[in-house]
C-alpha cells in the first residue's frame, strides 16, 4: 500500500510489538482497561513495557496519556475500567 500512494506516508501502529514490524514507522501506546489489574489500577506496567521497548528501537514513539478508560462491552461478565482517580490517572500517564 505504501508504494501505491503518491505521497510518502508514515505508518503508526498500536502497542510495543510494532517496534518489530518492518512496515511500521512508529508506534503509539494505548492503555486499555484490560491492561489494568487490582495491583496496577492505572495500567502503568503496560506503559513501562511500551517505553522500555521504545528505548531499544529507532522508530518514532508516540505517547497517549489517558484520563480513564472503559470497555464498551463487559469482559468476562464484568465491565473493566481505569478510574480517573480525580485526575491522577491523567497526570500519572503524562509522567
Amino acid at each position: 500500500m505504501r508504494h501505491a500512494l503518491p505521497l510518502d506516508p508514515l505508518f503508526f501502529f498500536c502497542n510495543s510489538d510494532t517496534f518489530r514490524n518492518p512496515d511500521a514507522d512508529g508506534a503509539y501506546s494505548w492503555i486499555a482497561p484490560e491492561t489494568a489489574t487490582s495491583a496496577d489500577p492505572m495500567g502503568l506496567q503496560y506503559l513501562e513495557r511500551f517505553y522500555s521497548k521504545a528505548q531499544h528501537s529507532d522508530k518514532i514513539t508516540m505517547a497517549r496519556p489517558t484520563k480513564a478508560s472503559t470497555t464498551p462491552t463487559p469482559v468476562g461478565g464484568k465491565g473493566r475500567r481505569i478510574d480517573q482517580q480525580c485526575g491522577q490517572t491523567w497526570l500519572t500517564t503524562f509522567a
